[in-house]
């Protein structure tokens, strides 16, 4: 997929879901913000310990020496001789199952046509909800409620005016 030369096209910058990535990510800024700043393990101890030579496997008397484990393979990779390889990279996240995700996106759409910030608080929360699994989540929510998807356009548009939702991206659901 990679390598000397490899360039994305238009099409396949086109289909990376920003979206979806980005709710993720705003899910998780508490989580992730906590981890930016912390220290990365520093292997080098680890590795200094195969500087002198293979790993020592000493077994005990009458008993065979241990086989390398996976952690000792992992140091010896680390080092820059060359003498273990790294392991291969995880497969694509392509090739994992789907899930299928059920979300009820029904709203507590007033009988009286008056749209208070309780509703538009709902549509934030289940515009946001939606986002992070489907393409066009103003039609999921027109659907779910039996309207025009130009009706559930102007709820996410007051909503995002009321600033319960961050300003949009033209032409990308977020």
């Amino acid at each position: 997929m990679g390598g000397p030369g490899f360039k994305l096209s238009g099409q396949t910058v086109r289909n990376i879901p920003f979206n979806r990535i980005e709710a993720w990510a705003n899910e998780l800024r508490d989580n992730v913000g906590a981890r930016l700043n912390a220290e990365s393990p520093d292997l080098r101890r680890a590795i200094s310990h195969f500087r002198s030579g293979p790993p020592r496997t000493v077994g005990l008397p009458g008993r065979p020496a241990p086989q390398l484990t996976w952690v000792d393979r992992m140091l010896l990779a680390q080092s820059d001789d060359g003498r273990e390889p790294q392991a291969p990279g995880l497969p694509l996240v392509d090739h994992l199952p789907a899930r299928t995700i059920r979300i009820d996106a029904s709203l507590p759409v007033p009988a009286n046509g008056r749209y208070g910030d309780a509703f538009y608080q709902a549509v934030a929360e289940m515009y946001l909800q939606l986002v992070r699994y489907v393409r066009s989540p103003a039609g999921v929510i027109a659907d779910a409620n039996n309207v025009p998807v130009s009706t559930a356009h102007r709820w996410i548009k007051v909503a995002r005016a009321r600033q319960y939702l961050p300003p949009g991206t033209r032409g990308k659901a977020g």
